[in-house]
């Protein structure tokens, strides 16, 4: 393989040859928000429509300076990733918006179009970029119009934009665009590593996924061909084929911060003959690339790499409550025939670590599967005393008990045939192809026969009642079964579906959806959280490889949790399901049919066992809400798969009685031309909507809001409508709500919509009618064309029966700071206020906290400031805390305020002020340059004796000198029932002898059994367990 993959990398290197090497300066990015000095202009550049800049230049400057200017600033000499453009690549635009009707400021749009290169022969085997076209300005049909800047012409900054009308005292700041050709350095797998140059166009578009860069590599050399696998790492971890490299490298923190060491910023290309899936037991899924011809040692190490690069701390499969001090020592890798692998020895059942892999059983799409090396042991009988528990809906059994059942499958099923008899072929079962079945015959049957017990009084101490019911096997009698028991037990109900959707095929099944659908969620309306019901599957690639779980998920989930797993439903296995009539479902027991459909018709305990109907309104019901359940799964795709059975999905939504419906098409563009179509299709009934349209190019709100004045009893809505980037305005919209009065709780999210004018409407139209509104949530975040009118205001403070309030003005200019403290003041039944203010360029808050001060009932506060480098006091703040003493929840984010140079006042708030219900307290002020604090608050039992969450984050604050106010707060705070301890003081003047106060005054009540996993950061050292907390002692390289 070393010779063939040589041969490769010499001909892409010849392919791919270029100069030096440059790396994105991130410090740019930050924006300077101090007032614009006489005879300067304070422009903003996009930056190839992925991450803008702020730069204040002199009026004297000439295009050819800017440009060398953005040239020397953004590209720093280095073996890194970018190679750095001439000054005749690099295209500057000026922005123009013609609208003159504006009584505000005009403000820029958003880059109009996309601007065209080509990849040309420069001679000697060089490639050179060329601009397409020679259009030197463009205009839109909103007035926007784009101006290409000549450096040939000489003109001065201040010239070109009094030429333009833009130098004037309106205009505090000016928006230009930079587009220029990246070229990618990316570094070779081999003996003699190699660096290629790919040529890539950039704009706002998605031209910098990674897929697009392997394309590149492809279609400019004939040596790499399919099925060979490329794999891009970057700082040492795989990127996915979706994953937009250059939104990681402006905008991923962990990346930026690695600065310092170019290395760490190269783009590897490896190139393998196989791809090998490592699976953990959670349900994690780890790829990477082997050759044939690989050692044992090589895949351990490599393995070893793979899954601790590509997960987060707290992702880890060796990390668990139960057995908190797992590492890879303790796990080793099962292969496909029942052969074990150590990840960090080379031990092996078969073969040293010279052994090829290839000998051992593993080849091309093998999946190989992570498991505790403790399971490895047979479990019997005289393991333990037998646990009786009499009570079969007491049976339940754990996840760490399912995964020991797991592990011991893997490692005995290479010995066990298909208990099917369609599918006795003589050959031995693979792992993935066991079923309960097989595992019940050959495996539990024969440990728990001897002793006529169950399996889970074999593994259990004591009963376990459980939480989740999952469905899989049939059982015997409704109502009365203990499964049905079990059912009401437990907080949800999570069915599995293979590819064909048989499950809904069988009427137990069918009986356990009614019995979710209906009597259980009923019950669950008097519950803390309602019942849930997640549908499963897994669906398989071309090579029958299983993919990922995906699902329709029920119960409370983030937003992007939820919609990845409606993302990958496949949709043969939606269409099975809308297609199934449960009432058509099958019994080996025709008996048991019977009582089962005669159950869901509500028939009378005497009249269970006649003759079912063939048809009722309660079937029709039922089939209703699964088809609904299933629609939404499976919606976005079928959509971009061409919407040849669109009718089936609308009739679906439409017919639902289930009065919820989740709608998730981000970035399908085909949703434009079916939008008015689905919401007509909706039922009257619904009560609560979620509709995520984001990322699609919508040009009027009339496109998705028609209709929406249809739903009359609506309660709830949600509509994400962020990055719709040729929206304008949304009067449609407000025309819409405006109607929907027994709304209870709004949510909009248009982040990012950058031409976005206006939300006038919210306030004057919308807000005023909504009478019975408890909750409002609102994001306008980065909108940067957007004003903020006194008639939005105005509606705002109308809103005054709002309970819970969070508004998202982050990179919005918000110069009406007064208004929205009026508004807030108008909130007398306030119980939650979340506000997100992050770079407003704001000078001070006083106006919003007065709002809000008067509000003693608030419970729940955030507020994040980071950012927003004029604010220079939080004094205000301070004072109101002290009133507020029903707070449970606080936040505060005054990040990146470097005029902020104290908040000592806020200090002695939280020191001498009593907040008894306060349970999380997290204070970050992270990166102030300036911030002089000579203490950091200190934390008293007695004035907030219910906390259970601390975090502190004083990192990079250079003038934070002493932690010894924390550490005796410490000494007497019992930190046994605390759920989460988080400080950081990297980067700050304390010393590791201050810092070991803390770790010593929290020893009295430290435990390695605590619920509190603490993380401690210093200058001289990490604590992040409790045992390293209970051990430390400083070394004398950490004492200097």
């Amino acid at each position: 393989m070393d010779a063939r993959r040589a041969s490769l990398l010499g001909s892409l290197s010849r392919k791919f040859q270029g100069n030096g090497g440059a790396i994105i300066n991130p410090t740019i990015s930050q924006r300077d928000n101090n007032a614009t000095p006489k005879d300067h202009v304070r422009i903003t550049v996009d930056l190839c429509g992925c991450h803008k800049v702020h730069l204040t230049v002199h009026q004297t400057a000439t295009v050819e300076m800017l440009k060398t200017q953005l040239l020397n600033d953004f590209f720093i000499p280095s073996e890194s990733v970018l190679v750095p453009p001439s000054l005749d690549d690099m295209h500057l635009f000026l922005q123009v918006h013609n609208n003159h009707n504006h009584k505000q400021p005009n403000r820029p749009s958003w880059p109009l179009t996309k601007q065209e290169f080509s990849w040309e022969d420069g001679g000697n085997g060089n490639k050179i970029f060329r601009r397409r076209n020679s259009v030197e300005s463009t205009t839109s049909a909103t007035g926007a119009t784009r101006i290409e800047l000549q450096q040939q012409s000489g003109e001065s900054i201040s010239a070109i934009l009094q030429n333009h009308g833009l130098l004037n005292h309106h205009h505090k700041a000016v928006m230009m665009m930079l587009q220029f050709p990246v070229i990618l350095k990316v570094k070779t797998n081999g003996n003699q590593p190699s660096v290629l140059q790919v040529p890539l166009i950039v704009d706002n578009k998605e031209d910098d996924q990674v897929s697009t860069i392997k394309q590149a590599l492809r279609q400019h050399t004939n040596t790499i061909q399919q099925p060979q696998r490329l794999q891009l790492l970057w700082n040492g971890k795989e990127l996915e084929d979706y994953h937009r490299f250059f939104k990681l490298l402006f905008h991923n923190s962990n990346t930026i911060e690695h600065n310092h060491n170019p290395h760490s910023l190269v783009l590897e290309l490896h190139i393998h003959e196989w791809m090998v899936h490592i699976r953990t037991l959670q349900g994690q899924t780890f790829s990477m690339g082997l050759d044939a011809d690989s050692a044992i040692s090589s895949l351990q190490e490599k393995a070893k790499k793979l899954i601790e690069s590509s997960c987060s701390k707290k992702e880890r499969p060796y990390v668990s409550d139960t057995h908190p001090n797992m590492s890879l020592d303790d796990y080793r890798l099962v292969l496909a025939n029942g052969k074990t692998l150590d990840l960090i020895s080379s031990s092996t059942t078969s073969g040293s670590d010279t052994t090829a892999c290839q000998d051992i059983g593993i080849s091309n799409e093998s999946t190989i599967y992570l498991v505790l090396k403790m399971y490895d042991r047979p479990l019997s009988m005289e393991d333990k005393p037998r646990c009786t528990i009499p009570k079969t809906e007491h049976r339940g059994i754990t996840i760490l008990q399912l995964r020991e059942l797991a592990t011991r499958m893997l490692l005995q099923c290479s010995g066990w045939k298909s208990t099917n008899p369609q599918h006795q072929d003589g050959q031995f079962l693979l792992p993935e192809q066991v079923t309960l079945y097989d595992l019940m015959h050959h495996y539990v049957k024969p440990l728990t026969s001897a002793s006529a017990c169950s399996y889970v009084e074999l593994v259990a101490t004591q009963e376990q009642i459980p939480t989740v019911f999952t469905r899989e096997l049939p059982v015997a009698d409704p109502k009365a079964t203990p499964f049905f028991k079990a059912m009401q037990l437990t907080n949800g109900t999570l069915s599995i579906l293979d590819s064909g959707a048989v499950y809904f095929s069988r009427i137990w099944c069918v009986f356990e959806l009614h019995m979710v659908m209906n009597d259980l969620r009923r019950q669950g309306k008097d519950k803390k959280e309602p019942y849930f019901h997640d549908i499963y599957t897994v669906a398989r690639d071309d090579n029958g490889t299983a993919r990922e779980p995906s699902g329709v998920l029920d119960h409370i989930v983030p937003c992007n949790e939820r919609f990845r797993r409606l993302a990958s439903f496949p949709l043969h296995t939606c269409h099975a399901a809308l297609a199934l009539k449960l009432e058509q479902a099958v019994a080996t027991v025709e008996q048991d049919r019977t009582f089962i459909l005669n159950c869901i018709i509500g028939e009378k305990a005497n009249n269970l066992y006649k003759e079912a109907r063939a048809c009722h309104e309660k079937y029709d019901q039922l089939n209703a809400m699964l088809h609904a359940r299933i629609a939404e799964a499976t919606y976005c795709t079928a959509l971009q798969n061409g919407g040849n059975e669109l009718g089936v999905f609308r009739h679906a939504f439409g017919a639902s009685s289930h009065g919820q419906l989740l709608i998730y098409v981000r970035g399908c563009q085909p949703f434009r031309y079916d939008a008015k179509a689905l919401i007509a299709a909706l039922p009257n009934t619904l009560v609560g909507l979620e509709l995520d349209i984001g990322f699609i190019d919508f040009e009027s709100s009339e496109e998705f809001s028609s209709g929406l004045n249809a739903f009359l009893g609506l309660r709830r809505l949600k509509l994400v409508a962020s990055w719709c980037q040729h929206l304008t305005q949304c009067n449609q919209l407000w025309t819409a709500l405006e109607e929907l009065l027994q709304l209870e709780e709004l949510c909009l999210d248009l982040s990012c919509c950058k031409r976005l004018a206006s939300i006038d409407g919210l306030g004057g139209q919308v807000l005023p009618k909504l009478q019975h509104l408890k909750s409002l949530d609102l994001s306008v975040a980065d909108c940067e064309s957007l004003i903020l009118c006194q008639t939005f205001w105005d509606g705002l403070a109308r809103a005054h029966n709002l309970v819970k309030c969070d508004l998202d003005f982050s990179y919005t200019p918000l110069t009406a700071v007064a208004s929205l403290g009026a508004a807030l003041g108008n909130m007398s039944q306030l119980q939650t206020l979340s506000l997100k203010l992050d770079d407003c360029n704001l000078n001070t808050i006083d106006p919003i906290v007065s709002g809000f001060s008067q509000t003693t009932g608030l419970s729940t506060l955030r507020i994040r400031l980071s950012g927003n480098r004029m604010l220079s006091s939080l004094e205000e703040l301070a004072k109101a805390l002290a009133s507020l003493v029903a707070l449970e929840y606080l936040e505060l984010d005054c990040s990146y305020c470097n005029a902020l140079k104290s908040v000592n006042l806020l200090q002695r708030t939280l020191e001498s002020c009593s907040f008894p219900r306060l349970l999380d307290l997290r204070l970050m002020c992270k990166r102030n340059k300036y911030l002089e604090s000579p203490n950091v608050p200190a934390i008293s039992p007695e004035r907030m004796p219910r906390l259970k969450v601390l975090h502190l984050d004083f990192s990079h604050c250079p003038g934070v000198a002493s932690v010894a106010g924390l550490a005796q707060g410490f000494g007497s705070v019992f930190l046994h029932s605390w759920e989460s301890l988080l400080l950081d003081f990297q980067g700050t003047a304390v010393s590791g002898g201050n810092a070991l106060e803390i770790c010593k005054a929290l020893r009295g009540s430290a435990s390695s059994s605590a619920a509190c996993k603490p993380e401690l950061s210093f200058n001289s050292f990490k604590v992040t367990s409790w045992d390293e907390l209970l051990a430390k002692r400083l070394t004398d390289e950490e004492q200097r």
